[in-house]
């Protein structure tokens, strides 16, 4: 088990997994919503000159977070699994990114945009 620090601690290029979430509850239930939750693995990508704010890459997103926030966030250096590494890059099933399946393909928003469309007058004149 390696050194248990805050998030805000790590270099960029360094990955780490998520241990706890702190602060008060309307700002750690916000972190959470924003996918940091216990046992994610997280990479940080590059840090603004005065250290303020932090860019992340969580779940397959990119998530910029103030100092004050990252300190908030107790994590643990070097223990990313494999499994994490995959999480962090955004792969999930069959190595492909999520999508929405009402979007896929078609222009203009996908299917049930387009039944709106003719439901409400909205057709190409």
């Amino acid at each position: 088990m390696d050194k248990e620090v805050f998030l805000s601690e790590l270099e960029p290029g360094q990955r780490a997994v998520i241990i706890s979430v702190r602060g008060e509850p309307a700002l750690r239930r916000r972190l959470i919503d924003m996918g940091l939750t216990k046992g994610s693995g997280i990479e940080v990508i590059r840090k603004a000159p005065l250290g303020d704010p932090i860019d992340f890459k969580v779940k397959g997103y990119h998530l910029s977070l103030r100092k004050a926030e990252a300190d908030l966030i107790l994590i643990e250096k070097n223990t990313v699994s494999p499994d994490q590494e995959r999480e962090i890059r955004g792969l999930h099933r069959n190595n492909r990114k999520r999508g929405n399946p009402e979007c896929d393909g078609a222009k203009g928003g996908g299917k049930k945009y387009g039944a709106q469309r003719k439901r409400w007058g909205w057709g190409r004149r």
